[in-house]
Formats: structure tokens, C-alpha cells, sequence
């Protein structure tokens, strides 16, 4: 949780939602550590009225984030890994279905939805959720950055979350997602459908509402495949 009371905004941090980057990027612009736990929805009482913003992100990628942060922190033997069914390491289907679908047995982190996380947010604290596919522009936007800053990239995962969702296997676990974070879909306007081609897959990974794509890049894929109309959810 990070603060700036001359700006007066507060920053709530939903893990694997571009936290990292906004953790170490916010006490540059004069922010402050409000708690010592990365991730405290715990707003204290003096700054509620302050502009309070959290990001997510797609729920099919941060799933897969969360998979591969798991394995990490076990190659690395954290202790707060113990108690984890043994297939959920090697099997993304297997840590969909058992961590994020079934009971907590290892630390929060690693089993809630972005709206769970917000469940801990005092009640009557208003939260923008800002997507963190879209994160410059949208901080931009309730002036938190300036028009020629950026936030860093950091701790992006390595891999194409994409492949996790192939095949019959893939589809299952992502018939699983979609019920894990069901809430997640429906109120932060992402689609639940994810698309075969590249190009529909990046733009299902955007809010409803960021789902337009430029023209002319709109005209080179069309030149590509033959034009079947707009996805539908």
C-alpha cells in the first residue's frame, strides 16, 4: 500500500497485477509505504477519502502468472509453499482445479481472484481498478504519472500464456478459470472467450471497452485472414 498524501491517492496492490512495477515506481513520484505487507487492503481510516486505485488484469493470464510464480517460490523453497498438492507444479490444469478452485492451503496469495482481494478493502472505500494492460495510459489519465513518464517494466513472466489454454486439456483448465474468477470477468470487462487466432487472443487480453483495434493494423490483418466479423462473448 502506497500513499501520497500531497496528491492524496493511495495505491492498493492485487498480486500479479503489475505490482511490482508499481511498487517500485511509486516511491519515486514522492509516494510513501503506508504498511509493511506488499499487498494490505487494510486503507486506514485517515486516507479513505483519498483517490484509491488498484490494476488487474486479464484473469486467463494472471491464473498462468500465478502458476508460474508458484513454481518459483518452490525452486526457491519458500516456506510458504509447504502444504501444496505436489501435481500443481508440473500441471497448469492441476493448479487451476486444486489451488484456485479448491480450499487454501498454502497463503492467500496464491488462491484469490482480484475481487477477493478487494473483499479485504474496507467497506464504503471506493477502489478504481485500473487495467494494467493499458497501466501508462490509465495513470495518465487520474494524473498520478505526467503525459511523458512511464512506469518501468518489471517482473514480467517469461512465457506465452496462450499455450496453457491449448488443446482439450487447455480448454478444461479454462473452463476452470472462468469459474475461479467469474466476478473477475464480469466486473472488470474482459471477455471470457478466448480466441484461436494471435491477434483476437491480444485483444481479448484488453477490457470491453479498450477492445478497438487501429485501422491500419486492422487492415493488414484482414489481408492475412479472411474478415468473419467481431468476436461476440
Amino acid at each position: 500500500m502506497i500513499a501520497h498524501r500531497g496528491q492524496r491517492w493511495l495505491y492498493l496492490g492485487i498480486p500479479k497485477t503489475a505490482t511490482t512495477a508499481l511498487h517500485d515506481y511509486l516511491p519515486t513520484l514522492g509516494g510513501e509505504w503506508i504498511s509493511d505487507r506488499q499487498h494490505d487492503m487494510e486503507v486506514p481510516e485517515a486516507l479513505r477519502d483519498y483517490r484509491v486505485f488498484a490494476t488487474s488484469l486479464n484473469p486467463y493470464r494472471r491464473a498462468w502468472s500465478l502458476w508460474r510464480m508458484f513454481q518459483g517460490d518452490t525452486a526457491k523453497g519458500a516456506k510458504f509453499t509447504e502444504g501444496a498438492d505436489p501435481r500443481v507444479l508440473e500441471n497448469f490444469r492441476a493448479f487451476v482445479e486444486i489451488m484456485l478452485l479448491g480450499p487454501v492451503t498454502t497463503v492467500d496469495l496464491y488462491h484469490w481472484s482480484m475481487s477477493r482481494w478487494l473483499e479485504e478493502v474496507p467497506e464504503g472505500v471506493a477502489v478504481e481498478v485500473l487495467p494494467a494492460e493499458r497501466l501508462n495510459e490509465e495513470l495518465r489519465r487520474i494524473g498520478v504519472i505526467g503525459p511523458d513518464e512511464e512506469v518501468p517494466v518489471r517482473n514480467i513472466t517469461k512465457g506465452n500464456w496462450l499455450e496453457a489454454y491449448a488443446g482439450p486439456e487447455g480448454a478444461v483448465a479454462a473452463d476452470a478459470v472462468r469459474r475461479w474468477a467469474a466476478e473477475d470477468f464480469r466486473r472488470f470487462g474482459y471477455p471470457t472467450r478466448l480466441s484461436v487466432w494471435r491477434w483476437r487472443a491480444w485483444r481479448a487480453a484488453l477490457p470491453d471497452r479498450r477492445r478497438r483495434l487501429p485501422r491500419t493494423l486492422l487492415r493488414r490483418l484482414s489481408a492475412l485472414r479472411p474478415w468473419r466479423g467481431s468476436d461476440s462473448r
